[in-house]
């Protein structure tokens, strides 16, 4: 029992360190599925994608969901990821694409956390 304290605190100390963390399993997933070939597509104004953007990513702003389809081409099944800032216009666009029959599409979420888990991923791979 003289350890409780102990332990209460390093769980506080580990799920702080992990709260904080910008990434998660779902966005190494995300660079998964681009590594494999999904066409990449950030949905944020063209502003934004001047200001940074993921490498190869196509910029189509989430209304314009018809773009985004003929981008996307008539293969239903093509593996598709979608990013903006925090995940929310992505999701947006994932709704719509789903309602046109597109079955293979990935919300990966933020910028800033796909680049902070390519990053981590890149070290990984460095260190091995």
């Amino acid at each position: 029992m003289k350890n409780t304290p102990i332990k209460i605190t390093l769980f506080f100390i580990i799920f702080s360190l992990y709260s904080c963390t910008k990434f998660g399993p779902e966005h190494e997933k995300a660079w998964e599925l681009i590594d494999k070939g999904a066409l990449l597509i950030d949905v944020r104004t063209k502003e934004e994608f001047r200001g940074g953007h993921l490498a190869s990513a196509l910029n189509i702003e989430y209304e314009n969901i018809a773009q985004i389809s003929q981008a996307i081409g008539q293969d239903k099944n093509r593996s598709v990821v979608l990013y903006c800032r925090s995940g929310n216009r992505a999701s947006v666009v994932l709704s719509e694409l789903s309602k046109l029959g597109y079955n293979n599409i990935y919300n990966a979420g933020g910028l800033s956390a796909m680049q902070a888990a390519l990053e981590s991923l890149n070290s990984i791979n460095k260190d091995n």
